[in-house]
């Protein structure tokens, strides 16, 4: 008699855990709906935080693989010296871009910052940031 008591009880114990537990197909707490895709930005406004100016560049058609060609609004110079000579978006494996000039000199090397936009790291001493711009 306890035998069969024992038996009904871990039956009725097993088929509750199957009946509460999730199926393989459900996935509880994650958002599977997607409502926009935020692309690749094309322009961004470049910050001087230390000297409070800014201005836009724009990375256009691929030149090769990794570079775009790039043009900057008049002014720039005035946010970072050489900005306005900047002609190349060379994209590097690390996430890193290299923005050159048409002699191929790096102006300025920028990295991933938080959400989609840059932060300068070479030289260290630009406190430049780069903003995408819709």
């Amino acid at each position: 008699m306890k035998l069969i008591l024992v038996a009904t009880t871990l039956a009725i114990a097993g088929a509750t855990a199957s009946y509460l537990a999730p199926s393989p197909q459900q996935n509880p707490g994650v958002d599977t709906m997607t409502t926009a895709a935020i692309g690749n930005p094309s322009s961004y406004s470049v910050s001087n935080i230390a000297e409070g100016k800014a201005c836009v560049i724009k990375r256009g058609k691929p030149a090769s693989t990794r570079t775009f060609a790039l043009k900057s609004e008049p002014g720039c110079d005035d946010v970072w010296p050489g900005l306005d000579q900047a002609r190349n978006w060379t994209e590097n494996a690390d996430g890193s871009v290299a923005l050159t000039d048409k002699a191929g000199r790096q102006v300025i090397m920028i990295a991933p910052g938080d959400g989609i936009g840059y932060v300068a790291v070479d030289p260290p001493s630009a406190a430049l940031t780069l903003t995408a711009v819709r």
